[in-house]
């Protein structure tokens, strides 16, 4: 799904999913963005949910930008049609298209963690905030104006959010208009909504299972058993 040098099955969904996606799909996906981002749930959920001035950011007014860091050599760095240099012009774009905006890069769980190395590694400037410690990613993006990636699902988490998300990459939710694309895609020509893309994601194109007994079940049970799970992780 997250090579973009070709048609995908997830693509394929997205495209047909600006005609497809029924009235009752639409309200479902709706209820679903929001149950989310209530519950916070995410990709990477060990995180714990901080508000801005927990995270340390300044309260005086500028706007917020945040800014992605990814594993170095990921697959979907050259899968999405970036490479090496798409990280140091992200951060450049970042500077020169915000200039009176904090930028606050996140460092990946992995590389925190110790087990990967980042693209952009200990940034500075007197604008720039490196944030390193594990945190809720929903914390990051509801505390910002404006999202940075190049192709991190970071950024479509920010999209649920109802952030301007930029991308120096082609990851699966960019080029359908939702997006500032710094990568063209040309075969994506559909323009779903948001709404429209999220069902076809979660709903079409996803299957969940049960931890308990390995039997298939819905994206709204998958949601609440992940939320219990990770809130008993927290609490232990």
């Amino acid at each position: 799904h997250y090579d973009a040098r070709r048609p995908s099955d997830l693509e394929t969904l997205i495209a047909e999913s600006a005609d497809a996606a029924s009235t009752a799909a639409l309200r479902r996906a709706r209820a679903g963005i929001a149950e989310l981002r209530r519950l916070a749930i995410s990709k990477y959920n060990d995180g714990i949910r901080r508000s801005a001035e927990q995270l340390g950011l300044s309260n005086d007014g500028r706007p917020r930008v945040l800014v992605v860091d990814q594993t170095n050599a990921d697959c979907s760095i050259e899968f999405g049609l970036a490479s090496d240099e798409s990280f140091a012009a992200m951060l450049r774009a970042a500077l020169a298209e915000n200039p009176d905006a904090d930028i606050i890069v996140k460092t990946h769980p992995e590389v925190i963690a110790n087990r990967k190395k980042g693209y952009l590694g200990q940034v500075s400037g007197p604008r720039i905030r490196t944030i390193s410690d594990p945190v809720n990613p929903w914390s990051l993006v509801e505390a910002v104006d404006r999202v940075y990636v190049v192709t991190s699902q970071l950024g479509f988490e920010a999209l649920l959010a109802g952030r301007q998300v930029t991308c120096f990459g082609a990851p699966f939710y960019a080029g359908w208009g939702l997006t500032d694309d710094r990568v063209a895609i040309a075969r994506r020509v559909a323009r779903p909504t948001l709404e429209q893309l999220f069902a076809a994601l979660y709903f079409n194109y996803a299957r969940y299972f049960s931890p308990y007994d390995g039997q298939e079940i819905s994206f709204e049970a998958a949601v609440h058993t992940l939320s219990f799970l990770r809130d008993r992780f927290l609490d232990n």
